[in-house]
């Protein structure tokens, strides 16, 4: 099987989360994608929603696609959880001896290096980067640190949708609408929150 992980903290999961992985999914001719949701992510602790509510908003928001499934390895790890941990236990449990298809945003995409094993993730994962609008990889790509030269990358052909978790949580906050920034029934719950 061709598998890819996209591990973040969808929060919250809104409609380009979705788009990304299903054009990463057609593209890559994967079979399945694994959503591993970040309970508490050492590089991304700001302004996080209670993850209960984050989880069952990815439950609802992937139901519908069998292509889709949650992995919550994460969130039953104790302590920090470092995603070079999930990759080898992913590999492990599911036999993979090739490189691992990770999902990421560019603006993630960007701080791999700094992450723990990062050395190790470059021999364990070849990386499926969705563009971010307003950033164009061209013109940074020359300027990459020589690790990202080492690294097996594709970006992802998929539409630049201007929508991010931060807007949704900050739109909420200032009151204004965002209800077609996720699915109807992700909607419905985060409005509830």
């Amino acid at each position: 099987m061709n598998l890819a992980i996209f591990p973040g903290t969808f929060n919250p999961l809104h409609i380009g989360h979705l788009m990304i992985a299903e054009s990463a999914l057609q593209e890559f001719k994967l079979d399945k994608i694994h959503f591993i949701l970040s309970p508490n992510p050492p590089h991304k602790v700001k302004d996080l929603i209670d993850v209960k509510h984050r989880k069952e908003i990815l439950e609802v928001g992937i139901a519908n696609n069998k292509k889709f499934t949650l992995d919550l390895r994460e969130i039953n790890r104790q302590g920090l959880s470092f995603t070079i941990d999930t990759v080898k236990e992913f590999k492990e449990e599911n036999k993979i001896k090739n490189k691992l298809g990770m999902i990421l945003g560019l603006d993630s995409f960007l701080t791999v290096e700094s992450w723990q094993g990062s050395k190790e993730l470059a021999q364990e994962c070849k990386f499926f980067i969705a563009p971010r609008s307003g950033w164009d990889i061209t013109d940074i790509e020359d300027s990459f640190p020589s690790f990202y030269h080492e690294l097996e990358w594709h970006m992802i052909d998929s539409p630049m949708l201007p929508v991010s978790s931060s807007l949704i949580r900050q739109r909420k906050r200032n009151n204004q609408s965002y209800r077609y920034l996720l699915s109807d029934l992700c909607f419905e719950i985060y409005e509830k929150i």
